[in-house]
């Protein structure tokens, strides 16, 4: 195995701890118990951990180690104003180009994320909703999103933002994060209206927002009271 997937198991790794939710926000990332239990060394770990801390993902203290990052509601509006220019240059582009194939397959991703969204809580919906998002950046055309890593950082920074106020509005009757289904996306792509398809991506990212910033409060008020989450 080379270094670089060793890194990327120990990324994915961390990464699928923190989206589970058995790291939580503030916790000790503990490199030797994450390199014993996936059989590596303590190197791929600790660049991997290198990897999340610059991408906001994980804190570093000196002197005490790493911490899943905490969160604020000023970095999640900094990342959802960004993913909307983006994301909708994303979907114009896709439009104009009009390929077949690539917008089957994120017709396809839309179905599955469908299915989840009617069967189950809010919080099932989330691999779906980044396996979305992480197409349409990479198949929309612009190669400089197309090249993955700039668009695949910025929704994972997003996703593992919001998963407390999802899993919150899981155990209720809170709305989706969006009214603007992702199919509206797909049909203004499919259309060919790059003027619409990007008015629909920017305003599905635009409404999930507003969303997090109405439950915010009350969320994170309610997991602090219950121990489960603490608010840098």
């Amino acid at each position: 195995m080379q270094d670089q997937d060793r890194q990327k198991m120990a990324y994915d790794c961390i990464a699928g701890k923190i989206l589970s939710g058995e790291l939580q926000p503030g916790e000790h990332i503990l490199a030797g118990q994450i390199a014993e239990a996936i059989g590596l060394s303590r190197t791929p770990v600790l660049a991997a951990l290198q990897t999340l801390t610059a991408q906001g993902l994980v804190q570093h203290q000196r002197n005490r180690g790493c911490f899943v990052a905490k969160y604020s509601l000023q970095e999640m509006v900094e990342i959802y104003e960004a993913r909307e220019v983006i994301e909708g240059v994303a979907a114009r582009t896709m439009a104009i180009r009009g390929e077949a194939s690539v917008i089957a397959g994120l017709r396809e991703i839309c179905t599955s994320l469908e299915l989840a969204e009617q069967t189950g809580p809010a919080i099932a919906m989330s691999s779906y909703d980044f396996e979305f998002h992480q197409y349409l950046m990479r198949n929309g055309g612009n190669g400089f999103l197309g090249r993955g890593a700039n668009g695949d950082e910025l929704i994972v920074m997003a996703l593992l933002r919001g998963l407390p106020i999802l899993r919150a509005l899981s155990r209720g009757d809170g709305p989706c994060p969006s009214n603007v289904p992702h199919a509206a996306i797909v049909d203004a792509i499919e259309a060919g209206d790059s003027v619409a398809a990007e008015e629909v991506a920017r305003r599905h990212i635009r409404e999930a927002l507003e969303v997090y910033r109405q439950y915010w409060q009350d969320v994170y008020d309610l997991l602090t009271a219950t121990g489960n989450l603490s608010v840098a």
